[in-house]
């Protein structure tokens, strides 16, 4: 079994958008899977805010010890949907992350196991 890795951002990885102060409380969570963890966050609205981060993941690979990618906006799944940007993030994380699962990922989804990690779910979100 593949286990694919996603963690959110603001309040599980770094304070805010605007403070990018590091937090831990991600990486017992992180420490149970091995390989890239894959940046899902509605805090990356747009191609300027991904290339903010895509700047910055060294600072995140440093700290954790780990790799990331960040290559998704909410835009990109709201146009797939044909839905406004307000739409799909109301919609909720867990649903958007379904989606992106189901529509982007390019991995056998009988053979992988989706993890999501995030402060505004009570667990790890794990599709499979």
């Amino acid at each position: 079994m593949k286990y694919v890795v996603f963690c959110d951002l603001e309040m599980t990885l770094i304070n805010s958008w605007d403070d990018f102060e590091f937090i831990n409380v991600a990486i017992p969570l992180l420490n149970r899977y091995n390989g890239v963890v894959n940046i899902f966050s509605y805090a990356i609205d747009n191609d300027a805010d991904l290339q903010k981060i895509k700047s910055v993941l060294y600072h995140f690979e440093n700290h954790f010890h780990r790799k990331f990618k960040a290559d998704i906006t909410v835009s990109e799944i709201a146009d797939f949907l044909d839905m406004s940007l307000y739409e799909v993030k109301n919609r909720g994380k867990e649903k958007g992350f379904i989606d992106y699962i189901t529509y982007f990922e390019d991995e056998p989804y009988e053979d992988t196991t989706y993890v999501l990690i995030d402060d505004l779910l009570n667990s790890d979100l794990i599709i499979n």
